[in-house]
């Protein structure tokens, strides 16, 4: 498949773009609804080709469509008249029509707010949720699936083993605590086993702080193919993860089978063009 084709020509990590949906917050092009990025493809798709094109610029290999909440749940509790389908092929067909050589990530987010402990749909309804729009990504040609901020078992399970019966490329990227657990309790490792099991392109992990992705297990992870974007606000024990201190973690991580690394809220292209002049100066020559 494309994903890792390209890995393999260029022999080095891919680099993922940034923030989509906490960019366009900080310029006003979000609702705080679970609508949220999908009011920017709906109002003003040109600032966000304009956000796509500044990655690109920077050196993005994969870009990642913006459907964080255009899955059917979150269209719902809007209240918006719009079909899913309809704004995910939006979506697909205006980050198709960018210049470049990238591969193209398709977005499929938690059905509900990606930190709710405790889950509130009906398990019928996240399947039928997920189905849906996991079959719309891959209807308007999306490279592989990328399944992000992952963090309930019964949502990851359901979506790796959807993906791996109908084989849609994909990769699950989860959120864990700082007790590498996840939010519906079970212990990363665990995790880690389950969706191995089903044959994913890699595991990924998402907008988790610096502080919590130095107790990830590397010498585990990365026995297998792997990738990371880590959140790059300030929190009460670390400050912002910016250009500079991003380069030096991925100075300071092991790199091995690691298939792609980005950054995810807080960060914007600056971010994408120093995690690129970092990966090229490790594997040059």
């Amino acid at each position: 498949m494309k994903l890792l084709e390209r890995y393999h020509v260029y022999k080095r990590p891919l680099v993922l773009d940034g923030a989509i949906g906490s960019y366009l917050e900080s310029i006003g092009l979000t609702q705080k609804d679970s609508l949220w990025s999908t009011r920017a493809l709906i109002d003003d798709p040109d600032k966000l080709t304009g956000l796509y094109k500044r990655y690109i610029d920077a050196g993005a290999d994969i870009l990642t469509t913006n459907t964080f909440r255009t899955n059917p749940h979150s269209l719902e509790l809007s209240g918006i008249k719009t079909d899913s389908f309809k704004l995910v092929k939006n979506a697909c067909r205006l980050i198709k029509s960018l210049p470049g050589e990238f591969i193209v990530a398709g977005s499929n987010a938690p059905a509900e707010d990606c930190y709710q402990q405790k889950r509130t749909i009906p398990f019928n309804l996240l399947e039928e949720n997920h189905y849906k729009h996991i079959e719309a990504l891959a209807d308007n040609g999306v490279d592989f699936i990328l399944n992000e901020t992952q963090s309930h078992w019964d949502e990851i399970e359901l979506i790796s083993k959807y993906c791996s019966t109908n084989n849609i490329p994909y990769v699950i990227s989860l959120y864990f605590a700082e007790d590498l657990t996840i939010l519906s309790g079970q212990n990363l490792y665990e995790v880690l086993s389950l969706v191995w099991n089903y044959n994913p392109v890699c595991i990924s992990f998402n907008c988790i702080a610096k502080n919590i992705f130095d107790k990830l297990p590397l010498e585990l992870v990365s026995r297998h193919l792997w990738g990371f974007y880590l959140n790059c606000f300030p929190n009460n024990v670390m400050p912002e993860l910016t250009p500079v201190l991003y380069s030096e973690l991925l100075n300071n991580t092991v790199l091995e089978n690691l298939l792609f690394v980005g950054s995810c809220c807080g960060s914007g292209p600056e971010h994408t063009k120093k995690i690129k002049e970092t990966i090229l100066a490790e594997y040059s020559g």
